[in-house]
Formats: C-alpha cells, sequence, structure tokens
C-alpha cells in the first residue's frame, strides 16, 4: 500500500506533532485515511517492512513467499525439537513424583 505524508486537501504536518496521511487514492469527498502522531511512525515502518516481509519485495512476490514458508517451517522444527528434547526430562520428573507418593 503506497501511503503520502501530505495531501493538498488533506492536509500537512501541523503544531501538534500529528501527520495527516492520505489514501493512496482520492475519494470524491478527499477522505482523510488516518491522523498518525509522529511517535507511531517507527511502529508503522516495522510492521510494514518486517511484520509483512516487504524488504523482500524487490526480489519478488514468489522468493517473498518462499522465504515466508522456509522461515514457518525452521520455526516449526525448532519448536518441535524442543519439546522433543524437554519430553524426557518431564517423563522422569513425572515417574520421580509417582514413586514418592
Amino acid at each position: 500500500m503506497v501511503v503520502s505524508f501530505s495531501s493538498s486537501k488533506c492536509g500537512n504536518s501541523n503544531d501538534t506533532g500529528t501527520i495527516t496521511v492520505a489514501a493512496p487514492y482520492t475519494t470524491s469527498g478527499d477522505t482523510t485515511a488516518d491522523v498518525v502522531q509522529r511517535s507511531d511512525l517507527p511502529e508503522r515502518y516495522s510492521f510494514s517492512f518486517l511484520h509483512k516481509w516487504n524488504f523482500l519485495f524487490p526480489l519478488g512476490r514468489t522468493v517473498q513467499n518462499g522465504a515466508i514458508s522456509v522461515a514457518v517451517a525452521a520455526l516449526v522444527l525448532l519448536v518441535a525439537g524442543l519439546g522433543l528434547r524437554l519430553y524426557p526430562a518431564a517423563r522422569r520428573a513425572r515417574r520421580r513424583r509417582l514413586a514418592d507418593v
């Protein structure tokens, strides 16, 4: 999504530290899409580029989807590996508790 930080009809940066963000398209009434505090801009940037993996956009959509798939598969294998690593220890602890009763 393309976001413009100023628009001729929607307003510009003002004295209160807010930025009026205009929609990437204009409607018949030139509706304002959002009003963003300057302190919220890093959060929006990190969501757009890191969370949505947009930093891989220049490589193409197929590469981006492949990288996300590999990362998710790696996380699934990591969690499964940790679970298998902890299972014997939990089983020993359970046997000790039952033996103490």
